[in-house]
């Protein structure tokens, strides 16, 4: 049985967090590849990814931890520069302020988050279900600042790189398509990318009646598709139970997003 917390509409609290890996699904070193130096800067991630709307609900389990769903809205306010593999991590907090435990298979004080490519004005969505040691009542986000990571790239020194758009998406209620614990979705998602790109995440935002965010969701491994260049349909289930009571499904979203396990890098304009 989930319980609606009120949205979060900012941050309280920061947590300066080291060592963040990126998307917790791959904890390879990506930092292998890098621009030209004169095009690679280092701004504090935190002033140009603001959050411009989140929620959250929680819902207690049997052994004393909770269980959190969430969708986060970044938004990449620098009007120059394009977001390029940003750690982000999402942490916890109770009600004294105090991080909270982000229990396995995560594990450790957060949810470890790779913001992969944001041109200037687009969003990138944190969204998943974790369990946590204690009852959170607001999240917190830290930045890398590792050099493999928060990598800002110059929007005019780049060739024209593509976008991923979920154009059309149609919802299905438990049942529906004979299948009484899932909610399923068809969705259109087009791609502005030359090439084929795998291991594409469908990040879910929920909403309720009122469109207020209150919870979320991604896919994992397998389930995360291969998106070819045009139009590509695809089909997504999620388990019911993971879903908040309060979530109006016609008013689900749906953002294609970039992963580690995407072969894709931006090309830099030859001189």
């Amino acid at each position: 049985m989930f319980k609606r917390t009120a949205a979060v509409a900012g941050i309280t609290a920061a947590l300066m967090l080291s060592g963040c890996t990126g998307d917790g699904d791959d904890p390879t070193d990506p930092g292998s590849s890098a621009a030209p130096a004169e095009l690679e800067i280092h701004p504090e991630a935190a002033e140009y990814l603001t959050v411009t709307e989140s929620g959250f609900t929680v819902a207690p389990g049997e052994d004393g931890e909770f269980t959190v769903s969430y969708a986060i809205v970044l938004e990449n306010a620098n009007p120059d520069y394009a977001a390029y593999r940003v750690g982000v991590d999402v942490g916890w907090l109770d009600a004294a302020g105090e991080p909270i435990e982000v229990l396995p298979p995560e594990g450790g004080p957060v949810r470890e988050h790779a913001v992969m490519w944001v041109a200037p004005g687009a969003v990138w969505v944190l969204a998943d279900v974790v369990s946590v040691a204690d009852e959170p009542t607001e999240f917190a986000l830290g930045f890398s600042e590792e050099d493999s990571f928060n990598r800002w790239l110059a929007v005019d020194r780049l060739n024209e790189v593509g976008e991923l758009t979920v154009t059309d998406a149609d919802v299905f209620e438990p049942g529906d398509r004979d299948a009484a614990s899932w909610w399923q979705a068809e969705l259109t998602v087009d791609s502005g990318f030359g090439e084929s790109l795998n291991g594409v995440n469908l990040a879910m935002v929920l909403r309720d009646a009122d469109g207020a965010i209150v919870g979320g969701n991604r896919t994992y491994g397998a389930e995360q598709p291969t998106i070819n260049y045009g139009e590509n349909l695809v089909s997504l289930t999620t388990p019911e139970d993971l879903i908040p009571e309060t979530a109006d499904l016609q008013q689900s979203q749906y953002y294609a997003q970039l992963t580690w396990n995407t072969v894709w890098e931006p090309v830099v304009k030859s001189d």
